[in-house]
């Protein structure tokens, strides 16, 4: 179990607990679900022992899957997340998400549904900037 794998998403079809983000529907969900025990069944044979898990796009914002699965599963997940640069304090969020297995952050902004001469512009990102640095 030597190996680590960069990049993987998880996904659950529990939307009850782990609602889909605004523009998000169960069908875009395919397959259905990935679960860590549905990847752990493809990379363990391979002997991949750690994951960076990527925030799906599919829950947007809200880190809380990935979140949970690396609490549950530390030896073997850490997460990249996505937060809002318009939110009250990005720089505060991601301090936060540190501290729960969070290494990497993406910038997605088509989720902030704002015009593309804003992107990287703003004091959310400012604040992102430092608290990357």
């Amino acid at each position: 179990m030597n190996y680590i794998d960069a990049h993987s998403h998880i996904w659950t079809p529990d939307v009850g607990h782990y609602p889909l983000a605004k523009g998000f529907k169960v069908a875009d969900m395919q397959p259905a679900s990935f679960t860590p025990e549905e990847l752990f069944k493809h990379c363990k044979p391979a002997g991949v022992g750690r994951i960076a898990l990527i925030q799906m796009s599919f829950y947007g914002f809200d880190n809380s899957y990935m979140l949970d699965m690396i609490a549950k599963h530390p030896d073997v997940f850490v997460g990249t997340a996505v937060i809002n640069p318009l939110a009250k304090d990005p720089g505060r969020e991601m301090h936060d998400l540190a501290k729960k297995g969070v290494r990497a952050f993406r910038i997605v902004p088509k989720f902030t549904e704002q015009p593309i001469d804003k992107w990287l512009h703003g004091d959310g990102y400012k604040k992102m900037f430092v608290a990357g640095a």
